[in-house]
């Protein structure tokens, strides 16, 4: 909390005209209507009622500010970040200083900022309930930018001093803000001043905070935006709250999506007008909600009706290659050729399906991507961080910190591992400690290991898959099997995906046999050896069927001609597995740099290339919601924003929005990262980015 000299020491006067209406007056400046004084913030509210103004230090995570960084240079480099993005249009919005409005109809990452519990407590004891978001974007102050005219955030409503509080203002540091990079700039107690005092730049201080900090401060309080005079931007978030009474300067429920609405918060939500406040601002005698669900089934029905009228004109893509090479099964004499509708054990491109199943979920506002999902899965509660053993082997376990959320899950940031790569979680497997667990008969006993690191912090391979499959299962009271049956396969047709092969005749037919270049006495799980050994047949299968478990993260078993309907209805952004605006957030940047550093790190190494879906050295990459994202253009003709990822037995899907096109490359060698095999991969997207890379899809 700041401290600061002011001129006039406040004054109290209340005006009784009820036992519910007690009005204060500040000086000479500000009245309103105090509410509930919560004991927790009682000592930020003092501090507001005598200069105006609180800092409330480093409030936000280290991790949440990282993601809005990352976050706001994504949006930044788009077209659709606004007209001034880059440069105010006039010396208020700074000539120098960009702004990025309509912030909630553009991304979920900032949605926790105007939602805090401490400035939400301020708020209830300053405005009015039901109170609003008056504005809510970013400010980048640029090198070279000139302070801002000094102004009050109310200006706008001509109204004498002692003047009715109409909001609250914000600035929330991403950056630390100092003296020099332009730190706002405010008066302490000018909000006790009347109309014939004259704010001058002397009588300003500097709001010098870390990042993660926010000021807090009365729309009476004289402020304005310092001068940036070092060679770095300084960035920020602004969020002025208003009384529900007073239209707010964004036209919040214009700008914000209809489509997005069930994945904001409740909080949010009405902060942006979709309640009311009495019976202000309600839609044809319903609440705003109600009315959008009113307008969007109408426009439902009107696109439905020229759905029907054009359906023989429009383009929804079409499957330009597919081919079979090679054999069923080297089992038997003479081998049966394979073909296209031909099942493989899918691995872990049974990810993307349990992605999608998840992010469904949060499209119906069941679960929300920040959630901490101890409250939905109580096992994962108390899962400790493991950083070692100690002398006596024992392992050395710390609480974690953070909370698990389903951004962690599906972006390999939870902590978790994949035993078989992690040698402390292979180790702990084996102590008393793991031993010791109570057994659930369920899923729960193989993916209950400890976390490797802090959750949010780091990036490894992992079974978040796995633990994403038990959330769905919760949520919706079925089976993982059941839910993609229900919501993922039968609305696209699907007959030939499933987790248990042995309980679907058509796909135990169709199975095919596993192969293995190199003595089968190697085992499944490794790295490929030389490419030229041969190749055998083996019985040593990925999975035993029937399986009593169904893992999220592998476990799925199905036909590239039915795999392959999914990455197209992704590729059309069609609506029919996903919103159009959960669609763009699994194709757009999910993790921090800490994270993303340790992911290059983990997949960029020599050694590497040829395994899991590798890139050349060197090429730019990001995590989306579920797999990995190319942030660069690729010899073989991939485009930036393609979202790829690939399955034990070397197979390889990618959907390239910018190319129009999507992929499946389906194999049953192990183990992964054959060399061969990544060749033909390679051959393989060149030629069909060579033939068709403006057309809908490729298999």
């Amino acid at each position: 909390m700041a401290s600061s000299t002011f001129q006039e020491k406040p004054t109290y006067h209340r005006t009784f005209n009820n036992e519910l209406c007690k009005r204060v007056t500040l000086g000479k400046g500000t009245t309103f209507l105090p509410g509930k004084k919560d004991p927790s913030v009682a000592h930020y509210i003092d501090h507001v009622l005598e200069h105006g103004y609180v800092i409330l230090p480093e409030i936000y995570s280290s991790s949440l500010v990282s993601n809005a960084l990352d976050e706001l240079a994504r949006i930044e480099a788009q077209e659709s970040a606004g007209p001034a993005s880059r440069a105010g249009r006039n010396a208020f919005e700074g000539f120098k200083t960009g702004r990025i409005y309509a912030l909630t109809d553009k991304s979920r990452v900032f949605d926790e900022f105007p939602i805090h519990p401490i400035v939400a407590a301020l708020n209830d004891y300053f405005l009015q309930p039901k109170y609003l978001i008056n504005t809510f974007h970013t400010v980048v102050i640029n090198p070279g930018e000139k302070p801002q005219g000094i102004h009050t955030d109310d200006g706008l409503i001509q109204i004498p001093r002692p003047k009715p509080l109409l909001g609250c203002g914000t600035m929330i540091a991403l950056d630390p803000f100092t003296a020099t990079n332009g730190a706002t700039m405010l008066i302490p107690g000018s909000h006790l001043w009347d109309d014939d005092h004259v704010a001058t730049r002397e009588q300003m201080i500097p709001v010098v905070m870390p990042a993660g900090s926010m000021v807090y401060f009365l729309n009476t309080v004289w402020h304005s935006g310092g001068a940036n005079t070092t060679a770095k931007p300084r960035r920020s978030l602004i969020i002025q709250y208003c009384q529900p009474w007073v239209r707010p300067y964004e036209n919040m429920t214009i700008a914000q999506s209809w489509n997005d609405l069930d994945k904001l918060p409740k909080k949010l939500l009405s902060l942006l007008g979709f309640s009311t406040h009495d019976f202000m601002g309600h839609v044809d005698g319903r609440s705003p909600r109600a009315g959008v669900e009113m307008r969007k089934k109408k426009l439902i029905e009107m696109a439905l009706k020229e759905n029907d009228n054009n359906a023989n004109e429009k383009d929804v893509g079409e499957i330009v290659y597919q081919k079979a090479f090679g054999y069923k099964s080297l089992e038997n004499e003479p081998p049966q050729p394979l073909a296209v509708d031909d099942c493989f054990v899918l691995a872990s491109c049974t990810k993307l399906m349990t992605s999608v199943a998840a992010l469904q979920c949060v499209d119906r506002g069941q679960v929300g991507l920040d959630d901490d999902l101890s409250k939905i899965i109580p096992e994962i509660q108390d899962i400790d961080v493991l950083t070692g053993f100690d002398e006596s082997e024992e392992p050395i376990l710390k609480k974690a910190v953070n909370k698990i959320t389903l951004r962690n899950l599906l972006t390999h940031t939870s902590g978790f591992t994949y035993p078989a790569m992690q040698p402390l979680t292979a180790k702990w497997l084996k102590s008393n400690a793991a031993k010791s667990l109570p057994k659930t008969g369920t899923i729960i006993d193989q993916i209950r290991v400890p976390l490797v690191f802090e959750p949010g912090t780091s990036w490894q391979y992992s079974i978040g898959h796995d633990w994403a499959g038990v959330l769905v299962s919760r949520l919706n009271k079925m089976t993982l099997q059941s839910y993609m049956q229900k919501y993922i396969w039968e609305p696209l047709g699907i007959t030939l995906l499933t987790f248990h092969p042995d309980e679907n005749a058509e796909v135990q037919k169709r199975l095919v046999g596993m192969t293995h270049r190199g003595p089968v006495k190697r085992g499944v799980w490794g790295f490929a050896y030389k490419s030229d050994e041969k190749i055998e047949f083996t019985d040593e299968a990925l999975f035993q069927y029937p399986m009593a478990y169904e893992w999220g993260g592998a476990g799925g078993v199905g036909a590239p001609t039915e795999y392959i309907k999914i990455l197209h209805s992704l590729l059309l952004n069609d609506g029919r597995l996903l919103s159009s605006g959960m669609v763009d957030q699994m194709f757009s940047p999910q993790i921090g740099p800490e994270s993303l550093k340790a992911y290059i790190d983990d997949n960029s190494q020599s050694f590497m290339q040829g395994i899991f879906a590798s890139l050349p050295l060197g090429t730019p990459q990001q995590w989306g919601l579920g797999s990995r994202l190319v942030m660069g253009d690729v010899p073989t003709g991939l485009r930036a924003g393609t979202l790829q990822w690939s399955g034990l037995p070397n197979l390889l899907w990618t959907i390239d929005r910018a190319a129009g096109l999507c992929m499946f490359y389906a194999s049953n060698l192990i183990p992964f990262g054959d060399v061969k095999i990544h060749e033909h991969q390679q051959l393989f997207e060149k030629e069909m980015y060579s033939r068709f890379g403006q057309k809908k899809a490729a298999l």
